[in-house]
C-alpha cells in the first residue's frame, strides 16, 4: 500500500508519504523496499507526492522536473499544466493513446500504468493549493483541486489473506 497526504497548515503546507515499495505480485511472494522516495520537489514554490507505478512515476517526475528547471518561478498552477501536457504526452508515447472495450456497463478503459501525483505549493496569487492528478482515464492527469484543505492519495494492494476491506474496514 502506498499513502501520501497533503494538509493546508497557518503557514504552509504539510507534504506527506510513505517510503515502502513492494515488488511483485501481492497473491503470492513479494520483496519491499522501505527506502522509497515518493516526495519530490518540482521547483521552489511546488513539490509532489507519487503513489502507484512507482518506476513510471519517477520517470515522468524526471521530465516534470527538467521541464520546469527552465521556470525556476514556477508556481502549482503552471507546474499543473506542465504535468497534465507532459504525462499525457509521454503515457502516450510510452503507452498508446487510451483505448477503451465495450463492457456490459458501457465503455472500460484498457489498463495502463496507475500513477497519481499530489501536487502542493502556492499559486500566483500566493494561495496555498493542493492537486490531484493521475494517469487513468478518464482523468489523463486533469488537474482536481482540493477545496477541502486537505487530500490523500494511496493504493491498495489486496493480499489472498486479507482485503482492503478487512484492513481498513471499508
Amino acid at each position: 500500500m502506498s499513502l501520501a497526504v497533503a494538509i493546508e497548515a497557518s503557514d504552509g503546507i504539510v507534504l506527506a508519504a510513505d517510503s515502502r515499495a513492494t515488488y511483485g505480485d501481492p497473491r503470492g511472494l513479494t520483496a519491499v523496499n522501505d527506502t522509497v522516495q515518493k516526495i519530490y520537489r518540482l521547483s521552489p514554490r511546488t513539490a509532489i507526492a507519487l503513489v502507484g507505478q512507482a518506476e513510471t512515476g519517477a520517470s515522468l517526475i524526471q521530465h516534470f522536473t527538467a521541464s520546469l528547471a527552465a521556470q525556476p518561478g514556477a508556481n502549482v498552477d503552471t507546474a499543473a499544466e506542465a504535468i497534465r501536457t507532459l504525462g499525457n504526452q509521454f503515457f502516450s508515447q510510452w503507452f498508446g493513446p487510451p483505448q477503451f472495450l465495450i463492457g456490459p456497463m458501457g465503455p472500460v478503459a484498457t489498463p495502463r500504468p496507475d500513477v497519481w501525483f499530489l501536487l502542493v505549493g502556492h499559486g500566483a496569487n500566493g494561495q496555498p493549493k493542493i492537486v490531484t492528478m493521475g494517469s487513468l482515464a478518464p482523468f489523463n492527469f486533469a488537474p482536481n483541486l482540493s477545496t477541502t484543505g486537505f487530500a490523500a492519495s494511496g493504493v491498495c494492494l489486496v493480499s489472498p489473506v486479507k482485503s482492503c476491506k478487512e484492513v481498513f474496514g471499508h
